[in-house]
């Protein structure tokens, strides 16, 4: 039904109908073209993605829209090894693992950036959220399933996270349960808050072949390698890295890449070979 005003005619009757389902199909059409929605926008401003799969305690894939995934290190923490090849599970590495599971495993994670995007294995580096408000870096520290690892210029929560991590210890949580033992309990790790020279595990956020500060304090009298320094007939630089495992790596040719630059299946110092085939990280 329509009337006319002037020179203009007006539909009273399914204009408004007409406009809301142009304006539906616009905002279909948007969500495909960004990957059907996958990245959602918290109150906080933080960038949230659905988790596709949980590496291992500080670890896990996400979906980040269009078809392309990305893996996620949690900045300021560092939890038990539990995917390394040839290498037995460290003590609390599966916990770690499960308690990030039951946080993140079908949820979305929100990200927050420091100040590098990514480090230098391709990962996104984030201090984690979940869209309630859970911060799960810190709750894995806060639960004895983690401990501190700060290396600059990525320390927006340091302090806070060290603050988080004496708790733990004195509670007795986690890791942690041994702690109060007289000698500090066999097994406890060391109280160190900022590893920056230090033996630094293989998925830390940083490599350590990245040149520390030179003012950087050594954490419980570790010394870093030599500089310069070549085993006897000169071997290729991956093989003198530090030690890395699979959850290093973003996919599986970066892996494969690594593996033969450090001797492929004649040397694989790194053990990311294993079952012996030539083939590296094939889980990736």
């Amino acid at each position: 039904m329509t009337y006319t005003s002037g020179k203009r005619t007006f539909l009273r009757c399914g204009a408004r109908a007409a406009r809301r389902a142009a304006l539906a199909g616009w905002i279909a059409a948007a969500l495909a073209m960004s990957g059907c929605g996958a990245q959602v926008e918290t109150a906080a401003g933080r960038d949230c993605y659905p988790v596709t799969r949980v590496v291992d305690g500080d670890t896990f894939k996400i979906d980040a829209g269009g078809g392309r995934g990305d893996t996620v290190r949690m900045i300021g923490i560092d939890t038990p090894e539990t995917v390394k090849p040839n290498t037995p599970v460290e003590p609390f590495g599966k916990e770690a693992s499960a308690y990030a599971k039951k946080l993140l495993e079908g949820r979305a994670a929100c990200l927050e950036p420091d100040v590098e995007e990514r480090d230098k294995y391709g990962r996104l580096l984030a201090y984690v959220y979940l869209e309630d408000g859970t911060f799960v870096n810190e709750a894995l520290l806060a639960q004895g399933y983690a401990t501190v690892l700060t290396i600059p210029p990525n320390v927006k929560f340091a302090d806070r996270f060290v603050r988080v991590q004496r708790e733990a210890r004195e509670a007795g949580r986690g890791l942690w349960g041994g702690a109060q033992e007289e000698g500090g309990g066999a097994g406890a790790p060391a109280d160190v808050e900022e590893p920056m020279d230090a033996e630094v595990p293989a998925d830390a956020e940083e490599p350590m072949d990245a040149e520390a500060p030179a003012e950087a304090p050594q954490a419980d009298g570790a010394q870093p390698p030599a500089s310069g320094a070549r085993p006897e007939g000169g071997a290729p630089d991956a093989a003198l890295a530090p030690d890395r495992d699979c959850g290093d790596f973003a996919t599986q040719r970066e892996a494969q890449a690594f593996y033969e630059a450090a001797g492929g299946p004649e040397r694989d110092p790194h053990r990311l070979d294993g079952d012996g085939d030539g083939i590296a990280c094939e889980g990736l």
